[in-house]
């Protein structure tokens, strides 16, 4: 009985473990998401400036 004490609270540990490691996936997916779409931002005015600019 002790037995499936140990293995019952063993997985409710990992279950707890496992959300905090979804949330921190979470957390690390929106950051690099607005990452990427700041760079596409600054590369989109980047460009327009260019072809604003007079050639020559």
């Amino acid at each position: 009985m002790a037995l499936l004490a140990i293995i019952t609270l063993g997985l409710l540990e990992y279950r707890q473990r496992l959300a905090v490691f979804q949330r921190r996936l979470q957390d690390v997916t929106l950051a690099l998401s607005l990452s990427y779409q700041c760079l596409e931002l600054m590369r989109q005015s980047a460009t327009a400036d260019a072809l604003a600019r007079p050639s020559g």
